[in-house]
């Protein structure tokens, strides 16, 4: 599954199945001279640096390193991504090609993709570049980048010491001049509603002893999981001597669940990706909101595809105070796209909870679709600018308001 594309290239997580192009990567005079004798050897030792490098940071982090291909033949040809690191505070960005493959444009091409996505998805402040001083070509990157040298560091006491390039990535989004903003739901608006958080949290309460009755999911549709999660634990076990340690091991488990049931797959709105296309051509910003927790999130944009194509910003429960009603996740998307007046917002969403949080924030327009968790009766009951079928509707409805 691939999680960014650019003109030329792919980048999608590195699986043990890359072990034979990771091997060749490593071993190369000048991936050992600039960065290092990562001490594989033979197949196996590419399967543990994958796993205790790569796939580790995704399970820690929500991102890592990912391999590049081209986009004409899917040849692997380098890899580009993100890394934490121990000793440093910043994230930093990370990229290494085949020689084979140089002096093409392919670094810039992929490092930019991964600019783009740490500061819309990831949502990072800011981001550090690290090299050795005598690689003048990763420093010429860099700067073209946007990347300017800060200090010298050591990751290491023992360590060489490397160049620190630093960039602070702007809080606005890539907001094309235009309309405003448009900001979606995800769950039963832009993705297809499934049955995955209801019985996902029904069973994490189970697997706690305690029993959620499927109807009081209704009242919850649209919110924070972990906010229902915390109210659901309240009403269930009152007298629990820890019900915030509780609540926790919950969430934790439901957020596990969820994850695996929607590996089996994820399906758009029909439709869906069409309209924001259709919108950001002609001038809106589109930002995508959700009760999920960051890293449940990332994972369904990842196997849609569309971190890179059609999204400014995703803020997620994880990123404000407050879920829906609330209109936290509103002003966030409005704060992460510049959108400086309320009038110029327009809020779609499939639940009670997104009409209210819109209404909340003083939206221009907060828009309901028939495609999720609540019908019609339901919606009609909450300030509303208008109902539609889906999202697939909403770009003549605006036309029509122009």
């Amino acid at each position: 599954m691939n999680l960014l594309e650019s003109e030329r290239l792919r980048l999608r997580r590195v699986t043990t199945g890359d072990a034979v192009f990771i091997h060749e990567l490593v071993n190369e005079p000048a991936f050992r001279r600039n960065i290092g004798d990562k001490g594989v050897h033979t197949l196996a030792d590419a399967c543990d640096y994958i796993r205790d490098g790569p796939i580790a940071s995704y399970e820690r982090y929500g991102f890592g390193m990912y391999i590049v291909s081209l986009k004409e033949d899917g040849a692997p040809i380098g890899i580009c991504g993100l890394v934490k690191r121990d000793t440093l505070e910043d994230v930093d960005i990370g990229f290494a090609f085949l020689s084979r493959f140089w002096s093409r444009g392919y670094a810039i091409e992929a490092a930019t993709a991964i600019l783009e996505y740490a500061r819309s998805v990831v949502r990072l402040d800011r981001v550090v570049g690290v090299t050795v001083p005598d690689n003048t070509s990763s420093i010429r990157l860099l700067e073209k980048l946007g990347l300017r040298f800060e200090r010298t560091v050591r990751l290491a006491a023992d360590a060489p010491e490397l160049l620190l390039y630093a960039s602070q990535l702007s809080g606005e989004g890539r907001v094309p001049a235009g309309r405003g903003l448009v900001v979606l739901d995800m769950a039963g608006t832009t993705i297809a509603a499934t049955d995955h958080v209801p019985a996902a949290m029904i069973a994490a309460f189970g697997r706690a002893g305690l029993e959620l009755e499927p109807a009081a999911m209704a009242a919850v549709r649209g919110r924070s999981k972990r906010e229902a999660i915390r109210l659901f634990v309240e009403r269930l076990a009152p007298g629990h001597p820890a019900r915030e340690t509780l609540s926790d091991a919950i969430f934790e488990d439901f957020r596990a669940d969820v994850a695996r049931r929607y590996a089996s797959g994820v399906g758009e709105i029909p439709g869906a990706l069409e309209a924001m296309r259709r919108l950001r051509s002609r001038g809106w910003a589109i930002a995508l909101t959700t009760g999920f927790d960051q890293s449940l999130a990332n994972l369904l944009l990842e196997r849609l595809g569309w971190l890179s194509a059609v999204v400014d910003a995703v803020v997620t429960a994880d990123d404000v105070p407050q879920g829906r009603p609330a209109p936290d996740l509103v002003l966030e998307a409005m704060k992460r796209t510049g959108t400086t007046s309320a009038r110029d917002v327009v809020v779609v969403g499939d639940t009670a909870a997104d009409l209210e949080a819109a209404a909340n924030a003083g939206a221009g327009h907060a828009i309901g679709v028939l495609s999720g968790a609540h019908g019609r009766e339901e919606l009609v009951k909450h300030r509303h600018s208008a109902i539609l079928d889906s999202i697939a509707d909403l770009p003549a409805w605006l036309a029509r308001q122009e």
